[in-house]
């Protein structure tokens, strides 16, 4: 008789464990789940602000090119511009070429252009980082 008391006890120890560890197991995860969830969500939002960036760095270097040839023209270079951000689907982006009339610039002198892009309308989910704000990005080059 003393063996089945020893197993209803030890049975009933294990059955203990078993929801001690079940319940340190739910306290862990429930601990667990907003930080994984800020994990995945700041990393998605990062990944968002490096393509907008990208798509302003592309839309800048590609206005820079067709502005430092000969013969080009602001408004055209600036229609270049903001259909490659329209084309990436960057709303609100604003082009702007110094010095502002293209034409007056000497042949191996400077021209920058800046691409301005809001972060707020272009990036689909805003829970970890701040919308506020905007993404600058410059070209450099020097007139044909």
């Amino acid at each position: 008789m003393s063996s089945l008391v020893t197993k209803s006890l030890t049975s009933t120890r294990r059955t203990r464990r078993q929801a001690k560890r079940t319940a340190a197991a739910t306290v862990e995860l429930a601990l667990m789940i907003p930080l994984m969830l800020s994990i995945v969500l700041g990393s998605l939002e990062v990944c968002q602000r490096l393509m907008l960036r990208q798509g302003a760095t592309v839309a800048a270097y590609e206005t820079a090119r067709l502005a430092a040839r000969r013969g080009a023209s602001t408004t055209r270079a600036i229609q270049r511009g903001e259909s490659i951000l329209n084309g990436r689907g960057i709303a609100g982006g604003q082009v702007t070429i110094a010095p502002g009339d293209i034409s007056e610039v000497a042949t191996g002198d400077n021209l920058t252009i800046t691409v301005n892009v809001p972060i707020a309308g272009n990036t689909s989910i805003a829970y970890v980082l701040p919308s506020n704000g905007q993404i600058s990005v410059s070209a450099n080059m020097l007139r044909e």
